[in-house]
């Protein structure tokens, strides 16, 4: 489907899956990245808060229990509880009357009770109806602390595991115990540390509700935030009846959990998914706990892969553009060109294309080149073609000749008949043969002959040949039978022949001795014809070599013609035609052997395409 559309389309696709791949690949990279870390970092801002509101109650309460500690450790507050609690045992109500040690234990409290980590109120109870109370806004407590309240008190301390405790504003506020504003205390028991060890009642320290409050509503709708501060199923912050359930399911929760770790949880309630850490306080037993909306915490992930997402579109939308534009700049002297190919013709050659790109100018160029090889090779096409159809014409034109003279030759024949001379027929016999075998222009003319047509072809020749020179010229031919039926170019040993009697015996007395013999060894065939003449000298052996290396050059550069005359066949023209034949593997070798006279071998490749039976005589 691709095929059919066009180049500068193709590329222009290739390349902008190719960068939106790459664009999808880095983006897609860079946001697990930023994933990762986006969700670690909300990971830790999320401990990281719970962990800051614990710490900062945790200070709230340490405050508490220095200043408790503080009190308990006085020497003077001791001294004057134990007084003030052997004095009840006998006395129920003693403080009503004795103010002067009350007023020493509450000269004792405000002493202690610094500016800075000022409490709201100090109490000490030696029993729930003898006390001793000093604060601010001081709230009295009309009949003292209800028996099963301190009895409650009284039991936390029962092991000396506990040294102090952190009580909920809501026992005491189911109690009736404080009017508004709110208030949370801190209770822990009196040691006579200074004698036996025994309890001498215990102290309450009151703080303000207002600093819990004012420590956790600074992240009170925060990022959706919900915190909770609890004591077991007591809930200390915020102080609503209704998320009593609530917090009951996380109260039950988080004991599968250890604190600071962040945790999923499905809200039966809320039928939402919450994300949910609590922190434990070092100095009580309250867990702070931190709830957010699943929602919440994965927005600013989602932020973050919508801005990927869009940053993404935007750049792969801008490398399109850069793309489109750079590849249609590249194609588009590739398109003109071949436009430009389109228009080339005969009359019109050339391709012109204007191009600032060195690889189109080149491109154009070789173009151009070819075009004028192919111009050059159409030329030589049609002068071949115009020497092939005069070669035809002249060959048409030279039938006529032959056949004259072949009927001379017969009218002679029937002459010496009729007068008797028998010599004279059989020279006119074997004339026409040769004649014959010559001007041959059947319809197979194109057809190789045998090696046995070429041999008695020669013999006929010889044999006529003997009629002039008769014991003078002595000749032997031998082949082997396996070598007559191989095809061959037609007139290759019969000129050969003729050649060395015409030109070898110049210079040499007869007789005139001539050998030809024929070997065929790994599919390829020669034959030598030797004589006992004078040789060839050396010119005339270098006019041949040069004549046949331009025979190879002209044959190589497609400059060839075939322009021989039946009448003019030599050695060259019949190299030309083994050349043609047999090209690489065509033989023509010529020298001078050592004993005398000359040797010329001739030879090419086995073709076994030739079949006899399929000429006519």
């Amino acid at each position: 489907m691709l095929n059919k559309l066009h180049f500068h389309t193709r590329v222009f696709i290739f390349y902008s899956l190719l960068a939106s791949v790459i664009i999808i690949t880095l983006s897609s990279a860079f946001y697990l990245y930023i994933f990762s870390y986006v969700k670690q970092d909300s990971r830790q801002y999320f401990i990281q808060t719970v962990d800051t509101v614990a710490m900062n109650i945790d200070r709230l309460t340490e405050g508490l229990d220095a200043m408790s500690t503080q009190l308990i450790a006085s020497e003077e507050l001791q001294s004057l509880s134990r007084n003030i609690k052997n004095s009840i045992k006998s006395n129920p109500g003693y403080l009503n009357t004795n103010l002067e040690e009350k007023r020493g234990l509450q000269a004792i409290f405000l002493s202690i009770n610094s500016p800075v980590d000022k409490v709201r109120k100090i109490s000490l109870f030696f029993t729930s109806r003898d006390f001793v109370s000093i604060g601010g806004h001081i709230v009295e407590y009309k009949d003292g602390l209800p028996e099963p309240v301190y009895s409650r008190w009284n039991s936390f301390f029962e092991t000396q595991e506990l040294y102090f405790k952190i009580l909920p504003p809501t026992e005491a506020g189911e109690d009736g115990m404080f009017s508004s504003p709110l208030t949370f205390s801190l209770i822990r028991p009196v040691l006579d540390t200074y004698s036996n060890f025994k309890t001498l009642g215990i102290l309450e320290l009151q703080q303000d509700y207002s600093k819990i409050e004012q420590i956790c509503s600074i992240y009170d709708e925060k990022n959706e935030y919900e915190l909770y501060i609890i004591d077991g199923t007591d809930v200390i912050y915020p102080l609503n009846v209704d998320e009593n359930k609530k917090l009951s399911l996380y109260s039950n929760y988080i004991e599968n959990h250890s604190p600071r770790e962040i945790f999923a949880y499905d809200n039966e309630m809320t039928r939402r998914k919450e994300i949910i850490c609590y922190s434990t306080l070092e100095h009580s037993s309250w867990n702070v706990i931190l709830v957010q909306p699943r929602s919440a915490f994965m927005k600013p992930i989602h932020n973050i892969l919508k801005l990927v997402l869009l940053l993404c579109s935007l750049f792969m939308i801008l490398t399109i553009i850069v793309i489109f534009v750079i590849t249609r700049s590249l194609t588009r002297p590739i398109k003109e060109l071949r436009e430009s190919v389109k228009r080339v013709s005969f009359e019109n050659p050339s391709i012109d294309v204007l191009s600032h790109h060195d690889e189109i100018e080149e491109l154009k160029d070789t173009f151009n080149e070819m075009i004028l090889q192919l111009q050059e090779s159409a030329h030589k096409i049609i002068h071949s073609r115009s020497s092939e159809l005069n070669a035809h014409f002249l060959a048409l034109q030279a039938q006529i000749n032959p056949h004259f003279l072949y009927n001379s030759i017969m009218s002679i024949s029937a002459a010496g008949q009729e007068d008797g001379s028998r010599k004279v027929q059989t020279m006119c016999s074997q004339l026409g043969d040769l004649f014959r075998y010559i001007a041959s222009t059947d319809e197979y003319r194109d057809i190789p002959v045998t090696v046995q047509d070429e041999i008695i072809h020669a013999e006929n020749y010889l044999d006529f040949m003997k009629w002039r020179y008769e014991d003078r010229l002595e000749f032997s031919i031998d082949f082997p039978e396996s070598m007559l039926m191989i095809p061959v170019p037609k007139l290759i040993l019969q000129p050969v022949l003729e050649n060395s009697i015409s030109h070898g015996f110049k210079r040499v007395r007869p007789p005139i001795r001539l050998s030809v013999k024929g070997r065929l060894n790994n599919k390829r065939w020669s034959i030598v014809i030797a004589d006992n003449g004078g040789g060839f000298d050396n010119e005339s052996l270098d006019n041949l070599k040069k004549q046949m290396q331009m025979i190879d050059k002209s044959i190589l550069d497609g400059e060839f013609k075939n322009d021989f005359k039946i009448g003019g066949m030599a050695l060259v023209n019949i190299y030309s035609r083994l050349k043609l034949q047999y090209e690489d593997n065509a033989l023509l070798h010529i020298e001078n052997p050592a004993e005398g006279g000359a040797q010329i071998i001739i030879g090419g490749a086995v073709q076994l395409n030739h079949n006899p039976d399929n000429r006519e005589e």
